[in-house]
């Protein structure tokens, strides 16, 4: 089987910015991985913490870009999320203007893989970004912050949210795309700074440049009386 999406949903801080930010977020019970994903309007702050139903997650992998203006991008994951409607609490180190995505995944392993990031400017107007490494029942994900509200992404990616954080000088946008084994994405339309991270949510029992994970089976059996006799079903 291959990783899918299962919900996603964005928030920001603000106009006046903040200390934290909470998310309420809605994962099926079939959710196995949960990421968050964070845009920040300085470089100087950054993220301290995030819980996820009070679970604390786990950093992947952070991006600052030191141009003028500054931006930096973070992602957190944590497997077997808590399933239905719960709060992400993402806390920084200071009061700052920021904003977030978070997805939950479904038969997808734990770390994410393959993570990558980039800096630029966009000043040519569309940029590519680093190639992840993949596969083709994994998906690649990413987070553009980036200070450029005009930002449109490659029509081979799918936009999971797209967070304007406080004036719309700075916003956060995840994407996702089908696995291979390289992938890369990009962005045209935009010109100001930005921080990038893309990364591989590998289906579970294998994908990309992390290597296979221990598949996990869950096997029910139902027995059922037909004429006396028993009938055993089994899923996997």
């Amino acid at each position: 089987m291959s990783a899918s999406l299962d919900a996603a949903t964005g928030g920001h801080t603000g106009a006046s910015g903040a200390s934290s930010l909470t998310i309420s977020h809605t994962a099926s019970a079939s959710a196995s991985l949960a990421t968050v994903d964070v845009s920040i309007n300085a470089t100087s702050t950054t993220v301290s913490g995030i819980t996820y139903a009070g679970s604390a997650m786990t950093q992947l992998a952070a991006k600052d870009n030191t141009t003028v203006g500054g931006r930096r991008a973070e992602t957190w994951y944590i497997a077997s999320p808590t399933t239905g409607t719960n709060d992400v609490v993402i806390s920084f180190s200071a009061g700052c203007k920021a904003a977030a995505g978070v997805r939950t995944w479904l038969t997808a392993a734990s770390p994410p893989t393959g993570a990558q990031t980039k800096e630029g400017t966009g000043g040519a107007g569309s940029d590519a970004m680093t190639a992840v490494t993949s596969s083709a029942t994994s998906i690649v994900a990413d987070i553009l912050a980036s200070e450029d509200a005009g930002s449109t992404p490659d029509a081979s990616q799918t936009v999971d949210y797209n967070e304007l954080d406080f004036d719309g000088a700075s916003k956060a946008k995840g994407t996702r795309k089908t696995g291979a084994a390289s992938v890369t994405m990009s962005y045209a339309s935009f010109t100001g700074n930005y921080a990038w991270i893309g990364y591989s949510i590998d289906a579970s029992g294998g994908g990309g440049g992390g290597g296979a994970t221990t598949e996990q089976f869950v096997v029910a059996t139902r027995q059922l009386s037909d004429s006396g006799g028993v009938i055993g079903l089994v899923y996997v």
